[in-house]
């Protein structure tokens, strides 16, 4: 059930509130695995639940209100697209952290613009690259799924 027909006036928020400390409701979202199935990535369960949860949620209004994707497909592209920004930003800063070289604040290098152009591989009049110098061991169900995208970005090989 839609969450705008189940709780209809600030009042009912508590009680749904205690429904769901009790176990008795759950509120549901997608996750990388449904955006995953609806791009064709993974086929362990119902693609067609995914494609109808992504497209919904796609609808949704950001508060500047317009729609969150064009489409349910979109919505998918920028949950990966997300995960695999994010997973190259954690590795990226703990390759920082863990160098020989004494690195000032790591998460932020991560995130300077000479590192964004070193991985996008800057080809102009000045020539950035960069990689991870180290493999990336990837576990569980995603490394196959997302890592490929990561190591490709970090430069590196992923195990």
């Amino acid at each position: 059930m839609r969450l705008g027909h189940a709780v209809q006036t600030r009042m009912e928020k508590p009680a749904l509130g205690r429904l769901m400390g009790h176990g008795l409701v759950v509120l549901a979202g997608v996750t990388p695995s449904d955006a995953s199935h609806a791009l064709g990535l993974l086929d362990t369960w119902d693609a067609t639940a995914a494609e109808k949860a992504l497209m919904l949620f796609a609808r949704r209004r950001t508060g500047a209100g317009a729609r969150l994707a064009k489409n349910g497909t979109a919505l998918a592209r920028q949950i990966v697209d997300q995960l695999t920004a994010q997973t190259v930003d954690c590795l990226l800063a703990a390759g920082f952290a863990d160098d020989d070289r004494e690195w000032a604040d790591p998460g932020v290098l991560a995130q300077h613009p000479l590192s964004i152009a070193g991985l996008d591989r800057h080809d102009g009049v000045v020539k950035l690259r960069m990689s991870l110098g180290v493999p990336v061991i990837g576990l569980r169900a995603s490394a196959p799924t997302y890592y490929g995208a990561v190591g490709h970005r970090l430069g590196t090989q992923m195990i």
